[in-house]
């Protein structure tokens, strides 16, 4: 559904089934979880149809849980 590339190159993709978001480094396949990535829920750690994504100049990301009727921010300090 989303997809966005932050300052450094880095693409960030949303998984809508498996409630998560993944970052992609330049010839990256696999990916890391940065959000979600816990299952289907409704706790902090997950996520619950993500539909859009945007990246601040902090590389946080602010994230449309569209299931749970709300909006999240992910710190980068938690990602790395």
């Amino acid at each position: 559904w989303g997809l966005v590339m932050d300052q450094q190159g880095f693409s960030y993709v949303i998984d809508t089934m498996a409630h998560e978001v993944k970052r992609f480094g330049k010839g990256d396949r696999m990916g890391v979880v940065v959000a979600g990535g816990h299952g289907l829920g409704s706790a902090l750690n997950q996520l619950n149809h993500p539909t859009s994504l945007f990246v601040d100049s902090r590389n946080n990301l602010l994230i449309s849980d569209k299931n749970n009727h709300r909006g999240m921010k992910w710190s980068s300090d938690w990602y790395g």
